[in-house]
């Protein structure tokens, strides 16, 4: 299974990498992107059975965060994204079903 996990925090990524480790029973092809520009290079050229997403990202390495970086990735999926592919968001705030709403991705999971 190829999973790419768009996480800028090294502590969150590396406890998301160790956990889909312990939890599959299957090999896993696990990519990971720390910027939305990154994220994109990635979706543009490869295709992904599972994208987990932080909704607070920098755009480009070295400037501060985008506090809807998420939401750039999740309007540029539809282009690059195999039907089956599934999309979770992962948060730490309360505030991101709201934000989710407000641009229409009602249907995303989200884990906080």
């Amino acid at each position: 299974m190829r999973i790419l996990i768009i996480e800028d925090n090294d502590i969150k990524l590396n406890r998301t990498i160790n956990y889909l480790k312990k939890v599959s029973d299957i090999p896993l092809d696990i990519h990971t992107a720390n910027t939305v520009q990154l994220a994109k290079r990635f979706l543009k050229q490869n295709q992904y059975d599972r994208i987990i997403i932080d909704m607070q990202l920098p755009t480009i390495a070295g400037r501060g965060i985008d506090q809807e970086g998420g939401i750039s990735i999740l309007l540029y999926l539809p282009t690059t994204m195999n039907e089956n592919t599934k999309r979770v968001i992962n948060s730490s705030s309360d505030e991101t079903r709201s934000v989710l709403d407000k641009n229409n991705f009602k249907n995303e999971i989200l884990i906080i």
